[in-house]
């Protein structure tokens, strides 16, 4: 992890995290909460992992005239609030944004929160910022471009890629990968691909595209939307 004094929009100082380190505080967060996945158990609490992770749970309300699924709220005593759209919560269809978000906004709290602490700021002759601050989240899927790239938002990238390692940690995706693979070797290409993606969405109840990504992070095999090589 490195800081960088330098204002980012929002932030009064920069971190740089390596997607090993984002991986790593991900797994600490679930061990924290004892709420490690198996294969058979393999989807995560995530509202667990809030409540039991940091003593809160998420407060609703409607986000989308900001056309935001979620936020996370820091105040300047150092706490935080998360607060996600009431319709992801009423509406049983939005299961798996809900669960995205959420992990999102949690990605927020663990890896940016201190960045609004005057300790840390102090370490680095940064004035910490007068207001309380508020990040506010679309859908993961709708940060990336076409092309897979960030508009430089960089918070975005780290919160999306803590998501994806809250809700698909890396050991269990490639144990699901391994399991498909050894059942379905009769298998084209393509048929694997629908395998994969289908079955991690099933077990770890994320969005498709939220599985094909996480393949793709992961280096499993090359990944896009058109086809899927398995490398294992």
């Amino acid at each position: 992890m490195k800081y960088y004094k330098k204002n980012c929009g929002q932030f009064p100082i920069r971190v740089f995290y390596t997607e090993n380190e984002i991986e790593s505080c991900a797994i600490e967060l679930l061990q924290k909460c004892s709420l490690l996945p198996t294969l058979d158990k393999p989807e995560v609490d995530v509202d667990m992992a809030l409540e039991s992770g940091f003593k809160i749970s998420p407060s609703f309300d409607d986000l989308s005239k900001k056309g935001v699924h979620g936020a996370a709220h820091f105040r300047k005593n150092g706490s935080f609030e998360v607060v996600l759209d009431g319709e992801l919560s009423s509406n049983k269809n939005s299961e798996k944004r809900y669960r995205s978000t959420l992990a999102h906004e949690i990605g927020h709290v663990v890896l940016h929160r201190h960045l609004f602490i005057n300790e840390t700021l102090a370490m680095y002759d940064v004035t910490p910022p007068d207001h309380d601050v508020s990040v506010l989240c679309r859908d993961f899927e709708d940060t990336v471009k076409a092309n897979g790239k960030y508009n430089g938002e960089w918070w975005e990238w780290q919160a999306n890629r803590f998501m994806s390692a809250l809700l698909m940690p890396k050991f269990l995706i490639t144990q699901v990968c391994r399991q498909i693979r050894e059942q379905n070797n009769n298998l084209d290409e393509q048929g694997i691909k629908s395998f994969m993606t289908k079955g991690i969405s099933l077990c770890c109840n994320v969005s498709q595209e939220a599985a094909r990504i996480r393949l793709e992070q992961l280096n499993i095999g090359h990944v896009n939307k058109d086809q899927l090589v398995l490398e294992l």
